[in-house]
């Protein structure tokens, strides 16, 4: 019986000895590489040592936001009323501007009550030249300008307009009667 008895506590701390003892896959915070749907990632094993972790996988990389376009406004001028006839309201406004970067779209004069103001057409204008002087007319009410360069822009300030002379608002009015 002792035999017996000998036998069957041998049985048991085998049994709970076997049931202690887990099976280690990895060693705790080990690290391997997996594969991802954009690149490679990594596994980490758990704190037990028992299982890897899911993949971690890294962000995909986004294509670049093109460069905003950097201006610097080199004058802002009033070159005087628009056609009485047509424009009996509104004035001539030109602006010149350096600008850098991507180009993103045409310029815009925009008001303090968020009117926009495309540029009049010019056939002169070279679009890639670095230094542009587009002209709008503008209401005469029209305050605290902005200029914008594509649809997303919120505008940057051309300050305050400084009155062309009078001989050099003829000459611009002769010019713009010609076309």
């Amino acid at each position: 019986m002792v035999r017996a008895f000998d036998l069957f506590a041998l049985g048991l701390s085998a049994v709970f000895g076997l049931g202690a003892c887990e099976n280690k896959v990895c060693g705790p915070a080990d690290q391997k590489p997996c594969s991802c749907e954009w690149g490679p990632g990594m596994q980490t094993c758990n704190a037990q040592g028992t299982e890897w972790g899911k993949c971690e996988c890294p962000r995909p990389k986004t294509a670049a936001e093109p460069e905003r376009p950097q201006v610097t406004i080199v004058s802002a001028e009033d070159l005087g009323p628009a056609d009485p006839k047509l424009n009996p309201d509104s004035k001539i406004v030109k602006v010149t501007y350096e600008r850098g970067g991507s180009l993103r779209g045409e310029p815009t004069l925009i008001d303090a009550r968020s009117r926009r103001f495309t540029a009049r057409p010019d056939s002169n204008a070279d679009p890639l030249a670095s230094r542009q002087s587009p002209t709008f007319i503008v209401p005469n009410d029209a305050s605290e300008l902005k200029l914008g360069i594509g649809p997303d822009d919120k505008g940057k300030s051309i300050g305050e307009l400084k009155p062309v002379e009078a001989a050099e608002r003829f000459k611009q009015r002769m010019i713009r009667e010609r076309k």
